[in-house]
């Protein structure tokens, strides 16, 4: 303790002299003594230990004169000593004692208005502990009683209405929530001046509830209005202004902006270690917040530590079933079950189901989560049955509580399959021993085994028997002879080759002494050795557009394992080809039972393989095919059997089509535009769009940006590590990258940050590709500006790159960037040059909407040089469909141009314009010609791609058609950009 005796303070004496003890050395302090509260060091490394140094203050501190102050307007000097009382218990977070106070108070009083205000009190008190229902029972008598007396804006109901709308939010019912909350505000905002207090906790509180409801955009705005009325209204060290800046800070940890969630965290932290006692809950909401922090950029021993701090406290001051102790358990248990303590891990998750059990409703979310990271621990420890039931009691739960396209139902589906693990054998390199297979099964406990054999037929007839014969049964006795019965798969092509079917169908007879077992045959060709080579290399490249890769094991894995899931589990299953073939050999396969005609090309859209096999099959029932094939199927029926088959794989097919989008830039005009048909066109789709709103962008520009498909960043893609944060946050598969800088003007003056952006930005998003390590197809939105200036009547395919200015020279090298990512790390990406792109919600810098904007409002355009640069303009919508086509159908590793073959001079647009207003001025007239550019290109070099036109895209919406649409949106939005 350090104490100035110079300066006027609470008395104290040294007793020294006169105490009982000899040799104490003892100083007693008034009861009203208070210290601030100074540095804090660990003794002798012992974490348990602290030297804390207390200053006494003095009478005239400034700082507590003013805290001490605020505190005594806050719990109501006009009202009687209890009841002020029980509302500083309630501010020190001592409930218990509160409820006490107020149950005494209101048994003792007699008038109404008084009863009103103990039952609203204790709402208050049973929300602090934990009591939801009780509390919103209380808050309603209260209103109940006041709407005989008062007036219905009086501010009386102001407390009750938020109080009922913070007990809302914390069960989850968010639209009543947000409900109340609101008249809360309406009542404030007629009886308040706009930097009151009380109209801040208001913005608070709906703040609240919005960032509950994930609508981070809405959330941000009311929190700030809070702050700034808090930061004029209160003392710099008030606790509600810490609660404030936690706020904020929680909404900037949900959007990955994680530097500044971190910045307001410990300006609340600081507030709060000042202003409240040590054992505070709200110091443990602020240690939380700060481990969240911690946990988000991977460092889980501060996140631990942290997490730690905020329990200790709770564990002191709430109810052993309160539900925030179940958040504090879950936290330490993910804390530990990332630093691979799988044990206390499982610990402290049980303790957390255990409390959200008794307090919460059975289909409330949060039990949800609880049973999902009970089932990810046993997971981790072996544990893999119980693992799959705890997931699937999360599933039931979040079935009831969420819609069906909430992300959070999309990650139950995944737990459960990571749950029902399948174990895949090859033995192309070296046989196993029985007891191999053994120690793999039981180490293992999968649910499934699937055994690959057959990768090729060998001249040795040992190695045959070996493969198709031994190793079946070796599989079959370790799995007879395990933990319990596991369904086996065994995957077998049919050839010519004699010893092959002999042994073969021996194999096939002694199976069926193992019920367990699937023995499944492929009906695919195999009699070129080509093909035959070919074959099993094509299951683990998985690359079904090579014209003689037949069948990959994705395509075959969904169809077996649905029938398994149907009670099919024994017995012979023959599963069609469902990829690409040979022309040659699918002609001398098939030639007596299909016509020339049926025979599909050589390259087939996967959406068109299942309804042409279906004709096929519908042939293959002759003798002479199912001879061939030496086929005995699941069903007598072939032709029914081969279309159960088909309708499994259908199903599958439409269940895993669905994509989750990483959109970059998708604020400006050509990503928000993609993004709006994305919602629209595919609503099993997730989209997250990071953009940083340049002035070009704009978060108006989609359409519908409360969709439960869309999910707003802001961020900028420089920073790898949230792109590597998204990526693993929502488990992404697709990237389509549209964020660059594009005005080509400002690339001259200011040419260092294009290349920040466009070749920087790019390579971050392609490092955090590579770590994440899961991304299907990479789309990587691309100019014609790459390929210079080409002369008049050239329009090849491919032209040489050549940019001429900064602009296009950054995106030429991000282009190779992410060739480069290609070859060096298999990254399957597409790059697509676009050519001039317009349409509506296009900013002004670009030449079709400024011409239109300019002669709307009555001047002149101004057209650099001769107006006879040439360029090829494209309707955007009609650049959405061909981006669409290549993320859906392209095949990767391909360059595709998007153009036209109409080509337009400056000056031609500018007639078209005047046409199109009909302004009755000659052309002449608007123009202001001036000095030209000195980097102005005369032409590009844009075709209509025929990579893309092979997918079938092609230009629907003429320049003439679009115009007048652009046009038409710009008249009536005519302040779109300027607002």
């Amino acid at each position: 303790m350090k104490i100035d005796p110079s300066i006027p303070s609470t008395p104290f004496a040294n007793v020294h002299d006169v105490s009982y003890f000899q040799g104490e050395e003892e100083i007693l302090f008034s009861m009203n003594s208070i210290f601030r509260i100074g540095p804090m060091k660990q003794l002798d490394g012992n974490n348990r230990l602290w030297q804390v140094d207390l200053i006494l203050t003095s009478d005239n501190d400034q700082d507590l004169h003013i805290l001490t102050e605020q505190m005594r307007k806050e719990i109501h000097p006009d009202k009687k000593g209890w009841d002020r009382l029980g509302q500083l218990l309630i501010k020190l977070g001592q409930f218990n004692k509160a409820e006490e106070v107020y149950d005494i108070l209101l048994e003792q009083t007699t008038i109404d208005l008084e009863k009103a205000s103990m039952n609203h009190m204790l709402g208050i008190v049973k929300h602090g502990q934990g009591e939801y229902k009780d509390a919103i029972t209380y808050y309603k008598r209260s209103i109940k009683i006041e709407e005989k007396m008062l007036s219905p804006t009086h501010a009386n109901f102001v407390a009750s209405y938020n109080g009922i709308g913070l007990v809302y939010a914390k069960i989850g019912d968010y639209s009543n929530a947000l409900s109340y909350h609101q008249k809360a505000l309406e009542i404030n905002q007629k009886a308040l001046p706009s930097n009151h207090p009380d109209l801040a906790t208001s913005y608070s509180n709906i703040g609240m509830v919005y960032h509950k409801m994930g609508d981070y955009s809405n959330a941000l705005s009311y929190y700030q209005k809070a702050l700034e009325i808090y930061q004029k209204a209160l003392p710099s060290n008030h606790p509600d202004l810490a609660t404030s800046y936690n706020n904020i800070g929680m909404v900037y940890h949900k959007m990955v902006d994680y530097s500044n969630a971190l910045s307001y965290y410990q300006k609340a932290l600081e507030i709060y270690q000042k202003a409240l006692p040590s054992n505070h809950p709200d110091l443990a909401l602020s240690y939380n917040n700060i481990a969240l922090a911690y946990e988000s950029i991977g460092d889980y021993s501060n996140a631990l530590s942290y997490h730690q701090k905020a329990l200790e406290i709770l564990q002191k001051t709430l109810p052993s079933n309160h539900p925030d102790l179940a958040i504090s358990y879950n936290n330490i248990g993910l804390m530990h079950h990332n630093m691979g303590d799988y044990s206390n891990a499982l610990s402290f998750h049980q303790k957390a189901l255990e409390i959200y059990q008794k307090a919460l409703p059975s289909n409330h979310p949060d039990l949800a989560l609880s049973h999902n990271n009970i089932g990810m621990v046993d997971y981790k420890m072996g544990d893999y049955s119980n693992a799959l039931s705890y997931h699937q009691k999360a599933l039931a739960i979040l079935q009831k509580a969420l819609p069906s396209n909430h992300p959070d139902l999309a990650m139950s589906y995944n737990n459960i399959e990571v749950a029902g693990q399948i174990v895949l054998y090859n033995y192309h390199h070296g046989k196993p021993s029985i007891q191999e297979i053994k120690e793999k099964i039981n180490n293992d406990k999968p649910d499934r085994i699937i055994i690959i054999i057959n990768e090729k037929n060998s001249s040795k007839l040992i190695d045959t028997i070996n493969d198709h014969l031994l190793i079946p049964l070796y599989v079959a006795q370790a799995t007879t002879t395990s933990y319990s019965p596991i369904p086996v798969l065994l995957l077998t092509c049919i050839s010519n080759d004699n010893n092959l079917n002999i042994i073969q169908n021996a194999t096939d007879q002694l199976i069926n002494i193992y019920s367990h077992i699937v023995n499944a045959k492929l009906l695919t060709p195999v009699n070129d050795e080509d093909i035959n080579e070919n074959y099993f290399e094509s299951l683990w490249t998985t690359n079904p557009e090579e014209l003689h890769h037949i069948t990959v094991l994705s395509d075959i894995l969904p169809i077996l394992l649905a029938l398994i899931h149907d009670g099919k589990v024994n017995g012979q299953i023959n599963i069609c080809n469902k990829g690409t073939i040979s022309l040659k050999y699918f002609k001398t396969i098939y030639s007596n039972e299909i016509k020339q005609e049926n025979i599909l090309p050589q390259s087939v859209p996967i959406d068109d393989i299942t309804d042409k096999f279906e004709q096929w099959n519908k042939q293959m029932i002759s003798p002479e095919t199912r001879q061939l094939y030496q086929a005995s199927f699941l069903l007598p029926n072939v032709l029914k059997s081969i279309e159960q088959i088909l309708q499994q794989q259908k199903i599958h097919m439409n269940r895993n089509t669905s994509k989750i989008l990483l959109v970059t830039g998708g604020c400006g005009f050509i990503g928000s535009t993609f993004i709006n048909h994305w919602i629209e066109t595919y609503p099993n789709d997730k989209i997250i769009n990071i953009d940083r709103l340049d002035p070009v962008a704009n978060m108006k520009n989609i359409s519908n940006p409360n969709s439960p498909n869309y999910t707003f960043i802001l961020a900028d893609i420089n920073n790898k590590d949230i792109v590597l944060h998204l990526f693993n946050q929502y488990n992404i598969t697709h990237i389509v990258h549209f964020a660059v800088q594009a005005h080509l003007d400002s690339s001259f003056g200011n040419s260092i940050t294009f290349t920040e952006s466009n070749v920087y930005g790019t390579h971050s998003v392609l490092e955090a590709s590579r770590i994440y390590g899961k991304i299907q197809k990479f789309i990587h939105i691309s100019t014609d500006e790459v390929y210079g200036e080409t002369p008049s009547g050239s329009n090849q395919e491919i032209c040489l790159l050549n940019p001429l200015n900064p602009y296009a020279a950054t995106i030429a090298a991000a282009e190779f960037l992410v060739k480069s990512y290609g070859e060096s790390f298999k990254l399957q990406y597409c790059i697509i040059r676009l050519c001039n792109v317009y349409g509506p919600r296009q900013h002004f810098e670009k030449v079709i909407p400024t011409f239109i904007n300019t002669l709307l409002h009555g001047e002149k355009i101004k057209i650099h040089g001769d107006g006879k640069q040439i360029r090829h303009f494209l309707y955007v919508d009609d650049v959405i469909h061909a981006i669409e086509i290549i993320l859906n159908k392209g095949k990767t590793k391909m360059i595709y141009n998007i153009g036209t073959k109409n080509e337009l001079n400056v000056l031609d647009i500018a007639k078209y314009i005047l046409e199109k207003l009909q302004l009755n001025k000659n052309l002449d007239d608007v123009i202001i010609y001036v000095k030209p550019r000195s980097f102005s290109e005369k032409r590009y070099c844009t075709t209509i791609c025929g990579l893309v036109k092979s997918l079938g895209w092609k230009e629907e919406i003429s320049f003439d058609q679009g115009l007048e649409k652009t046009i038409e949106w710009l008249q009536l939005n005519p302040d779109y950009w300027t607002k």
